[in-house]
């Protein structure tokens, strides 16, 4: 059985680099990126289980990013991780505030999983 998908999107390398640690052990497969131009090729061809990102990137913010994800692939749960306030948080299946701490994002994403 193939390990679900967890996409990593936060243009802040040392923020992608603890969600990654936090992630190590966990059974999922995890694909990173800054981009999140990146994330919607990623999201396009693959079957993501969360995508788990930030609200305030320059390329592209977070309600955008999600909006896109969801017409993309319907299925695949939102996991806002934000230190701004998220605004309407509605389309997301959950919201972490920055500074989480690890078994706040384990617990986000594995309930995302689970849903």
């Amino acid at each position: 059985m193939a390990l679900p998908i967890v996409v990593l999107v936060d243009d802040d390398p040392a923020i992608l680099r603890v969600l990654v640690r936090t992630l190590r052990n966990a059974a999922v497969e995890v694909r990173e990126t800054g981009s999140p131009s990146d994330a919607l090729a990623i999201v396009q061809r693959e079957p993501v289980a969360v995508l788990v990102y930030d609200q305030s990137m320059p390329e592209m913010n977070g309600s955008e990013l999600a909006a896109r994800v969801r017409s993309i692939s319907p299925a695949t749960k939102l996991v806002l991780s934000t230190g701004a306030s998220p605004g309407n948080a509605c389309e997301n299946f959950r919201v972490v505030d920055k500074p989480w701490r690890a078994s706040e994002m384990l617990a986000a994403i594995a309930a995302a999983i689970a849903a």
